[in-house]
């Protein structure tokens, strides 16, 4: 099993002007310029790097655990953004063959609040 920690909200930083602050969810993610979601993506691709280790895989189950900052929040639309990053990196990377249904077999999700540590945490188990 491994663990994957993310944060879902992001700051651009900004020379001139205030820092720009994020929630990488599904809202912004449609209607973000491609450069600024590329960038974002990078980020988090460079977030899960230093989380993971290589590894080859055939078929991979997934829990997520969403701590979310406000009660009244849609976590599925967070759920849906960080799942796309956390998949295309592996994908790319960990050598997972494609992620569909054929090779990611299953998840579940939790779902919590914590106002102080917003977060999502991915667990990968090997099948």
């Amino acid at each position: 099993m491994k663990k994957i920690t993310l944060p879902f909200i992001h700051y651009i930083r900004r020379k001139t002007k205030k820092d720009k602050r994020i929630l990488v969810w599904l809202n912004w993610y449609r209607n973000a310029h491609y450069i600024e979601s590329n960038n974002v993506k990078h980020y988090y691709h460079q977030l899960i790097k230093e989380q993971v280790g290589d590894v080859k895989l055939e078929q991979i189950k997934l829990e997520y655990k969403i701590y979310l900052h406000k009660k009244n929040i849609d976590y599925m639309n967070i759920r849906s953004i960080m799942e796309k990053f956390f998949l295309d990196w592996l994908v790319v990377n960990w050598n997972l063959k494609d992620d569909n249904f054929l090779y990611v077999k299953g998840d579940k999700c939790e779902v919590f609040y914590e106002k102080e540590n917003p977060r999502i945490e991915i667990f990968i188990y090997l099948i």
